[in-house]
């Protein structure tokens, strides 16, 4: 079989040739790479990228082909490394392949040729030129591939191989633009590095700028590192910033020398040049950002460094937030896998989110699959600080990962795996099908790709999980040497000068610090020297920053390097992966840092994979006349590690955390400081978000009394923080429950009650609602709670059209002139003199004396209330007069926030349809209904996804012939601790009438609490 390459005759027509594989020789593979018509791939002359095939992850199209050509100076090679492949396989590569060529097309030597799946070996050019072509046939198609590109500096002791630029290229093959010379970024923040940095180059450079974030905004920058060499004018090496987008605009500064560590621009634009007549620098790193806040210089007299005046705050971020596997917010296009079970997309990456309910529950490998692998893409460098995994959700695969690696894409080594206590971790996975196993990182590493491949499974890979960290825009916050929050007593040195702490000691090795002496000195006879910051709690460091002496003595550190302290108290140092050219295997090494080369400049270095400590240590290596320094820190807070269920006690109040999938309960026993007084508990912090709505496994649990054998008060879940809870007597036992299935949170404080800044009756609404004289059935009844009676629901009222007999909706009084029911019962007729409101009714077929008829005044719908949608489905309606209240009409309480839990049983009621085949109901009907949380109420099975967070659901998930959810408008009656009942829910909406996996919707009336108090407030 030959191999069929198009190639452009003229620009009008293309011819095939073919070339057998065997013969693919420098001369025979220059042929093919004439200049073809491409529908991807072109030239990059970037230090690192990527490249995918066409429409990757998906199936590339037929009859492609596709050519990249990598042009990188002269002392550099190209590597390339495959991180996902999967082609049409055949003998040979006959059909659809990717080749590698060393050199530019015009002259290239073949290198591999690759097809099929798996994993391939990275390749490396000898030249600092490499092109890729990639082509497919008319037929089978598969996912693609995906490589990334680097630049590897030669090796000197050898003479390098470059591609020679005669006259036989075409001028249109060569550029002389270097890699990230210019152009018009424009994004709220973003990273720019000068051509050929970090390493010396002596090209001649003269780059423009035109830095933007988004209007309305100030941009401001800084430089992370910034190396030039120049001469005393600034004329043969700088950089030239203006505040604009334009060349013209306002001069902001030129730097050749140093820069100010932040530079502000009063406007969403800043022009920015770089000129370079190849002096051999380094060069510089930059980051924008946007509304960056100044960052100024302390000023102090002499002796110790005191503490700014007021509070300073410690960096108030922390880095442990899910990044979005779960939530979506992390795309289907972001996560990628080596296969899909049987080939089926629906089985792919896509579906690997933790807690994924939606069929099939998870991801899951092709069963031949024997190097599984899944695969998450951040947008930009994310602090990885946990992972988080469950296996398949569903019961019929009983699929799960046990144990596998996690591999990360560092900038310059490529692929590492990830390591702890500087051996690779090999991570517990799950041993069934629905635990949350979730691990918190000793060592983060900062990425934009990370790759979990499996070791060990049950049946076959299936696999849900979660990312957690942040950003790393969002850890670079100053921890507080220069503006004094890190105190005097947490520096330590290992000498001074002229043994002299308290004139040169560590206290003085603050960035910025102007005042005599300016800087930490250590003692001339210190052969090893280091600066120590104690942060007292861990913190994850991204980012270092020194400064020389600050006085007139030249002397500065010129290099050095870092360790730090784990959780076991060993001191480790701080390293950084390396890639070795002649294995291409990953060692790590100790990093050193370049430092000074003046007593003012800040060279600050982002660190490429991050410290988790409370101590940190600076070693100076080579120094300038004296170890001289001043220096800063920047991150945010770490997540702390999980050591089984946290519970707290700190006075009168307590906490507690758990961590999967330790399993450990909490009790407490509270008690009033009096005798007879009562206690009040209350609740500031509430996540049971992920636990069952029956809450079986995970609660807290309330009793009424100082045992475990106390009364009941309550078992509490979900998402919102239930009522304070009061004691009938003097103390409250509290039992904090945990499966070791899924992380719970709670915070609770309590204090003698009644509690006067507390006004429990008042927040309820009407004084005396929520209770009622016939709680009981009449007597001519014969206590038959099976029956419905007069009185039962004393508050629960009719609307109906003036002149019409028919009820139209139902309601609540929740004080005698106001009525609280549903906007979509005035769709159609929303006058107030329309409407008439029946109160003291029970049969609606017979007048027994107690009704009160009071007419509409006014009607209130929430302005928000959207009928495509149901939300905000709630109204009031304000009467002409006050009812009287009696013992067959009463008010209803209402509720306060977090009162409705999933798991509580409430009340539906009203005369609309008893069931679907049985329409009449004349006596007031009313049911016994158990809240369902909105995740169980948008299954697919049920109401996918319309039901929105100010709505709850209530009823049963098979349904039934006698369950109807009562009438619209009228309310969810629940009752709280106290006996009471409150107005839980409005009757919104629903499918049917007692079927299965179709719920009752009510509006969550705790939402609009306020919107209810400010009508009531004034017209009580």
């Amino acid at each position: 079989m030959s191999l069929s390459f198009p190639f452009v005759l003229n620009s009008c027509s293309v011819s095939m040739m073919k070339v057998h594989p065997k013969n693919l020789t420098r001369q025979s593979v220059s042929m093919l790479l004439l200049p073809v018509f491409l529908v991807c791939g072109g030239t990059f002359t970037k230090m690192a990228g990527s490249m995918r095939s066409p429409d990757y992850p998906e199936d590339y199209p037929e009859s492609v082909t596709c050519q990249w050509v990598i042009k990188l100076p002269v002392q550099y090679k190209v590597r390339l490394e495959f991180t996902d492949f999967l082609l049409e396989n055949s003998e040979g590569c006959r059909f659809d392949f990717v080749l590698v060529m060393d050199g530019l097309p015009s002259s290239p030597t073949p290198v591999g040729k690759f097809c099929g799946n798996g994993s391939k070996d990275a390749v490396e050019s000898k030249s600092n030129f490499l092109t890729v072509l990639f082509k497919s046939d008319s037929s089978m198609t598969k996912k693609g591939f995906e490589a990334y590109w680097s630049a590897i500096p030669v090796d000197f002791t050898e003479k390098p191989t470059s591609v020679s630029t005669s006259s036989k290229v075409p001028s249109n093959e060569i550029t002389t633009l270097p890699p990230q010379c210019g152009g018009n970024p424009k994004k709220p923040s973003g990273d720019l590095f000068s051509p050929y940095y970090p390493n010396p180059s002596f090209e001649p450079v003269d780059c423009q700028w035109v830095l933007s974030v988004y209007e309305g905004n100030n941009i401001s920058i800084g430089f992370n590192e910034f190396d030039l060499n120049s001469d005393e004018n600034c004329s043969t090496e700088y950089v030239e910033l203006r505040d604009g987008g334009l060349e013209s605009s306002k001069l902001l500064g030129r730097y050749c020398k140093s820069a100010p560590m932040i530079i502000y621009g009063s406007q969403n634009k800043m022009w920015m040049r770089y000129h370079s007549d190849g002096t051999g620098s380094r060069g510089f790193e930059v980051t924008w950002i946007t509304m960056a806040q100044a960052i100024k210089p302390m000023e102090h007299s002499e002796g110790s460094v005191p503490s700014l005046i007021g509070p300073v705050p410690y960096p108030s971020k922390k880095c442990g937030d899910a990044l979005g596997v779960e939530s979506g917010e992390i795309k289907d296009a972001q996560l990628s896998a080596s296969s899909s079970w049987r080939g089926i997309r629906a089985f792919g990456a896509q579906q690997a989110r933790l807690n994924n309910q939606q069929w099939p529950q998870g991801w899951s490998a092709d069963v031949r699959d024997k190097n599984p692998w899944l695969k998450i893409s951040l947008d930009v460098d994310h602090v990885i600080t946990g992972i988080a995994t469950q296996g398949h959700g569903s019961l019929v695969f009983s699929e799960r990962v046990e144990s596998y690696f996690v591999v990360w894409l560092d900038i310059r080594a490529g692929k590492v795996h990830y390591r702890e206590d500087g051996k690779i971790k090999i991570f517990v996975g799950n041993s069934d099908h629905d635990t949350v196993v979730r691990h918190v990182l000793k060592e983060p590493f900062i990425t934009k790709q990370l790759t979990i491949r499996p070791i060990t499974w049950k049946e076959n890979v299936g696999l849900r999980m979660e990312l957690y960290g942040c950003k790393l825009d969002n850890c670079q916050e100053p921890l507080g040497l220069e503006n004094g929050n890190v105190k005097d007593g947490q520096l330590a040195a290992s000498s001074a000068w002229s043994n002299d702490p308290k004139k040169f000691g560590a206290q003085r090795a603050r960035l910025n610090l102007n005042r005599w002496p300016s800087g930490w000195t250590a003692n001339a006879k210190d052969l090893s020297p280091w600066l120590q910051v104690n942060l007292n709690d861990p913190f994850i460091v991204t980012r270092v920053a020194t400064q020389g002496y600050g006085g007139a003595s030249d002397q500065w550190v010129e290099s050095y390097r870092m360790s730090w302290k784990n959780g076991e108290g060993i001191w480790r140092n701080y390293s950084i992966p390396h890639r070795r050219l002649s294995t291409s295997k990953v060692q790590w090494k100790t990093k050193i840092f370049h430092g000074n080369k003046d007593r003012t400049s800040v060279v600050s270095h982002t660190l490429g994979k991050a410290i988790k400590s409370s101590t940190i240590r600076i070693w100076p290596l080579r120094k300038h006349n004296f170890v001289s320094l001043r220096a800063e820190l920047y991150g945010c807070l770490a997540e702390p590690s999980p050591s089984g269920t946290n519970c707290t006690r700190n006075g009168h109040r307590m906490s507690g955390e758990s961590n999967p999938p330790y399993k450990m309960d909490c009790q407490w026993n509270v008690t009033s400081s009096t005798d007879k007084g009562a206690v009040i508990l209350k609740f500031t912090t509430f996540d049971f978000s992920r636990s069952d709505p029956s809450c079986i496994k995970d609660y807290l649990e309330v009793r009424n009394g100082p045992t475990e054998d106390a009364p009941l008060i309550g078992k509490f879940c979900g998402s919102k923080a239930p009522s304070p809870v009061q004691s009938s007597g003097s103390s409250l036992w509290v039992r904090y429950v945990v499966s070791g299935n899924i992380q719970t949170k709670v915070g609770m404080a309590y204090h003698d009650g009644p509690d006067k800044e507390y006004k429990l009756e008042n927040e309820k609404g009407y004084k005396g609602c929520g209770t009622r004289e016939h709680a009981t059935p009449h007597s001519h009844l014969g206590g038959d709670t099976s029956k419905q009676w007069s009185g039962q629901w004393p508050w629960h009222v009719s609307l109906s059209l003036i002149g019409q007999s028919m009820q139209q909706c139902s309601g609540a009084l929740i004080a005698p002139r106001w009525v609280l029911t549903a906007a979509h019962c005035f769709r159609r007729f929303k006058q107030p003199s329309q409407w008439v409101i029946r109160a003291g009714e029970f049969d609606l077929a017979v007048n027994e004396g107690c009704e009160q008829n009071v007419r509409a005044q006014s009607i209130h719908i929430h302005s928000q209330y959207k009928t495509e949608t149901n939300e905000n489905d709630i109204a009031l309606v304000y009467l002409e007069k006050s009812v009287e209240i009696n013992d067959k009409v009463s008010v209803l309480c209402l509720p306060h926030q977090g009162s409705v839990q999933p798991g509580a049983s409430c009340v539906v009621a009203g005369w609309g349809f008893a069931s679907n085949f049985h329409r009449s109901s004349t006596p007031l009907r009313s049911h016994t209904v158990p809240v369902v949380s909105r995740q169980t109420c948008n299954k697919v099975s049920s109401y996918a996804g319309l039901v929105k967070e100010k709505m709850i659901c209530a009823g049963f998930e098979e349904g039934g012939d006698d369950r109807c959810y009562g009438d619209g408008g009228g309310p969810l009656m629940c009752k709280d601790f106290q006996g009471k009942w409150f107005v839980g829910g409005i009757n919104s909406w629903g499918q049917g009438c007692g079927l299965r996996g179709k719920y009752g919707v009510f509006t969550l009336t705790e939402s609009f609490r306020d919107w209810i108090d400010r009508y009531l407030r004034d017209n009580y």
